[in-house]
């Protein structure tokens, strides 16, 4: 592969010079080769004698161009044309030149991402995009559709003045655009790319927030004009070129890149070439000539190390204008050393691919490109020295750092002489005082002044006397509420007591500084020599970012304490609603049992409280379910369990039910299907149910007797392929909720009104329940809702498209299960609780079952060991286990049943059947060598299922 560079200075030159690389290609039979044109402002018929003499000599070859702002090979010429070739060597090395303009094929970014995701040996894609298209490309960080081991960079271009008639690229077979892009597409099994960028400026001061924005426009940093904060803290005027050195730092999420004001406009906002998103954290960066050269001498050993064979470079054009005409070449010549021949700058911005599309700028990119591997070549390069002076001095405030040099003239002190000072972030001073024999303080050497200082006190510089100065930071500065505490803390006398103690005093204090208070420490610090104080060094510096960090620390730590009490509060609260909402079902089941006691001979009213019994006990069940859903979607435990399944049917069966209790409470419910053309899906019917039977149960419990609740399915345009969409609406004309509520409405215990108040039942848990669910399966809710009016819920979820095929094989073992027969199976029934027992027994016996009891632990492992002593190691068919009992519980019990010995074929399922139902529970269960778990009260078909798996 091989790159060949020519100046534009005739026409004539220009064709001897294609006429010589058509030669070189003839010799070597190479017939690939692509040429790059960069102008500066040129006319379209100059460039046209270009473009038409590439065609002259290479017919077939591509050609595409930008316009640009200079070439690492013109100096610094104001206008000119600058061609580029690359031949390739390998058979397999090729490019494609695309573009992308309004009204053709390709009309966008996500037509050339497909394309190229559709291509073999695809190495690297080239943008080059008009300015004007920068908007099309919506460049926002994210996720680039496109295979990532595919490089993505190139350049945009510049615009001279801002006007719209500039910035415009080309390409062959499509002439000219002022809004468009021109893609290369790189392709060859043994083409080889190595990209880096150089940036070389730092991050100073703390990050401040991007409060306003309108477009490309930065209205407010922090609350004020944008432009501000360079004049605030940098003494910038509104017209200062120097704001290149000081680009801003945007940091969005783990992204952090450059950002150049590019016009700064009267009302102090500032245009910048992309959006900025408000929101955002900025901060200022800071660049010198010194430090850029550096980060490119740590970049080129590495690019020499790849031995590139051409070299595409790509420039901001703001970092040109930083370097200005008297050191544009500073970094061209470096980059030389990396190759004889290096491709051109483009004047625009960078356009860099780190898995996304970025827009930097100040960023010079370089991407080197060879055929076949190379062979590493450890070679250093020369370290470039740097002979600009750095701009320091203009962040003496900004940067901090500490006074470590000795005190010049005071060669009597001793080596290790402490001088401790400090330069302020946004002000400061460093004074030496030598002390007399008597120990008086009088003539200061001044160390270190910053410039903010004497803005504060213009008199600052004349007054020489330290006790003076002093005074001047008590009028003019000190906060009014610490004047008192640092006359005291400076006297003379309690100077020298302090120093007894230590050899450095500490006074914390507040400054009044543009309208803002600013914390401040003002340290004083004793150089002593053999033993003996002959001077004092005081300093200011800034404690405000520490200070105000701790102040955040502790009104986090505030609002932790808070949230703490507003938490106990909830739990309080509760544990209130649970203690009346527990007590309302058992209520109704002590007494209903008690009349039908006393009424055991009237058939028709036992009937009757037994029915309201079964009621308040699924009532009080759905109580304390909902309680140990919650934990266990705060656990994190809960996963979807899908199968595939019929939605219509499960839906239309769900909507029975649903009905059947909307008449029972004279609702009038109403139900549609709509445009669902998916039926086939997979599901957690589980978790389905809870979702729709909360938010339909909500709304009956709020809707007086004679009301309406509709609801409403609907397939609806997919999110993602290979899922079906679909909304669940569900409205009602009851009594509406508050917009504060609904704010609230996803708090754990949450009602807007309490049972004890609103006669309605419920843990406050059913909202949090759905909305968990819901971001659990990705989809999302919307509430619209006004009191006295009534309330709609809008769920939208993802569900995986079935085959009909999946539908018939879960139909086929459903099947399986509802036909199988326990007749004469037995069962160890291990259970302390006498009426448990007796329940569990007679639902067993019914489907066949022969069941044998014990009452503990202790004696089921004996009746297992008799079994296994008789030799009949299949005795028992299935043991159901107890977990809490008294003298051997049910996990002691199962591991001692399973140290029985057996033949290796035996094994007898043991399935908790418990209480505890918590999903700890569920891992000890199975941990102590259980098969499954159940919890109680036993729900018949679950108990059947499960039985099922093991027969």
């Amino acid at each position: 592969m091989r790159q060949f560079q020519l100046a534009y200075e005739n026409q004539e030159g220009l064709e001897k010079w294609l006429e010589d690389i058509s030669l070189l290609c003839a010799d070597h039979k190479c017939d690939q080769i692509i040429f790059n044109v960069a102008w500066m402002q040129v006319a379209e018929t100059k460039l046209k004698m270009v473009t038409e003499a590439i065609e002259k000599f290479f017919p077939d070859a591509m050609y595409y161009g930008n316009e640009t702002s200079g070439n690492i090979h013109m100096g610094d010429l104001s206008y000119g044309i600058n061609i580029t070739g690359f031949i390739f060597d390998m058979p397999t090395s090729r490019t494609e030149l695309l573009w992308i303009e309004k009204e053709t094929e390709m009309a966008s970014l996500a037509d050339l991402w497909t394309y190229c995701n559709r291509q073999q040996n695809l190495r690297a894609v080239e943008l080059i995009p008009s300015l004007s298209y920068l908007d099309e490309m919506k460049i926002d960080g994210s996720e680039l559709p496109i295979a990532k081991d595919i490089l993505v960079f190139g350049g945009s271009c510049v615009n001279y003045d801002f006007e719209p008639d500039f910035g415009y690229v080309m390409a062959k077979g499509h002439n000219h655009m002022k809004d468009g892009l021109v893609a290369v597409l790189y392709y060859g099994e043994e083409l080889y790319f190595y990209s880096r960028d150089i940036l070389g400026w730092k991050g100073v001061g703390r990050l401040m927030d991007v409060t306003k924005t309108s477009g490309k426009i930065i209205e407010e940093i922090n609350h004020e004009p944008a432009f501000s904060i360079y004049e605030k803290y940098l003494d910038l005027a509104l017209e200062d070129k120097e704001m290149l050195v000081f680009p801003l730092i945007v940091e969005e999420a783990e992204s952090r890149f450059l950002r150049t004001p590019q016009l700064v406009r009267p009302d102090k906002s500032i245009m910048m070439f992309v959006d900025v998103q408000e929101g955002a954290k900025v901060r200022i960066a800071y660049g010198d000539e010194s430090t850029i050269l550096n980060s490119l001498s740590e970049a080129t050993t590495d690019i020499r190390k790849f031995q590139p064979e051409v070299i595409r470079s790509f420039s901001c054009a703001g970092r040109r204008l930083f370097w200005g005409d008297d050191s544009v070449g500073q970094e061209t010549d470096y980059m030389q050393k990396i190759a004889p021949v290096s491709g051109f700058y483009t004047g625009g911005e960078i356009l860099r691919f780190d898995h996304k599309l970025r827009v930097l700028n100040q960023t010079l990119a370089i991407v080197a490109i060879r055929e076949k591997e190379c062979e590493v070549d450890t070679n250093e390069i020369e370290k470039m020295k740097p002979s600009r002076k750095s701009l320091l001095s203009r962040l003496t405030y900004f940067l901090g750092t500490l006074v470590n040099e000795a005190l010049e003239g005071q060669t009597k002190l001793e080596e290790d002489t402490r001088i401790i000072g400090a330069l302020s972030e946004r002000f400061g001073y460093v004074d030496y005082i030598e002390l007399t024999d008597d120990f008086k303080m009088d003539t200061v050497t001044e160390i270190r002044v910053s410039k903010e200082l004497t803005t504060l006190i213009p008199e600052w510089q004349d007054e020489k006397i330290f006790y003076r100065r002093l005074d001047l930071l008590i009028e003019r500065l000190i906060y009014e509420p610490d004047k008192q505490m640092f006359y005291e803390r400076t006297r003379h006398d309690e100077i020298i007591r302090s120093f007894e103690d230590s050899d450095t005093i500490y006074i914390n204090m507040r400054a009044w500084i543009n309208h803002e208070i600013v914390y401040l420490l003002f340290q004083i610090s004793a150089v002593r020599l053999e033993n003996r104080i002959v001077g004092i060094v005081a300093a200011i510096r800034s404690v405000d970012e520490q200070k105000k960090k701790e102040i955040e620390t502790q009104k986090q730590l505030e609002d932790a304490m808070h949230a703490a009490d507003a938490a106990n509060k909830s739990k309080s609260e509760f544990l209130f609603n649970m203690s009346h909402d527990i007590r309302t079902p058992m209520n109704a089941i002590m007494g209903f049992t008690a009349m039908a006691k006393k009424y055991a001979k009237d058939e028709e009213k036992v009937k009757d409280y037994l029915e309201k019994i079964e009621i308040s006990g699924k009532q009080l069940l759905t109580l304390i379910n909902q309680v140990l859903e919650m934990s266990r979607i705060e656990s994190g435990t809960v996963v979807d369990d899908e199968t595939p399944c019929d939605c219509i049917e499960r839906f239309q069966s769900l909507l029975t039910v649903l009905s059947a209790q909307a008449r029972a409470k004279g609702l009038d419910f109403k139900s549609s299907i709509q445009n669902v053309t998916h039926t086939r899906v997979y599901a957690d019917d589980t978790k389905v149910n809870q979702i729709v039977l909360n938010v339909v149960s909500n709304a009956m419990k709020y809707t007086p007797e004679g009301g309406c609740i509709s609801f409403n399915l609907t397939e609806v345009e997919p999110r993602k392929a290979g899922f079906a969409t679909y909304t669940i609406s569900v409205e009602d004309t009851g009594i509406g909720m508050s917009q504060e509520y609904i704010e609230k409405i996803y708090q754990p215990f949450s009602r807007e009104k309490n049972s004890t108040v609103s006669k309605i039942q419920g843990t406050g848990l059913g909202m949090t329940i759905v909305k968990k669910l819901v971001d659990l399966k990705e989809g999302t809710i919307d509430i619209q809702s006004k009191v006295g009016e009534g309330t709609k819920f809008d769920i939208t979820l993802d569900f995986r498209i079935a085959e009909d095929r999946d539908i018939e094989e879960a139909r086929a073992r459903n099947q399986e299960l509802t036909t199988a027969s326990f007749e004469g199976k037995r069962v160890l029934l291990v259970e302390d609780n006498e009426m448990n027992r007796e329940i569990a027994k007679d639902i067993l016996e019914e489907f066949g079952f022969v069941t044998e009891e014990a009452e503990d632990g202790d004696d089921a492992v004996r009746m297992c060991y008799a079994a296994a002593e008789r030799g009949d190691f299949t005795y028992y068919d299935y043991i159901l286990m107890d977990i809490q009992m008294p003298r051997m519980n049910g996990y002691e019990a199962t591991r001692a049943i399973r140290a029985i010995p057996v033949p290796d074929d035996v094994h007898v399922p043991i399935i908790a059947m418990t209480a505890n139902a918590f999903d700890e529970d569920k891992k000890n269960a199975l941990a102590s060598g259980m098969d499954a778990h159940l919890s109680k009260p036993i729900e018949i078909v679950k108990l059947l299922e499960t039985l099922s798996l093991f027969s």
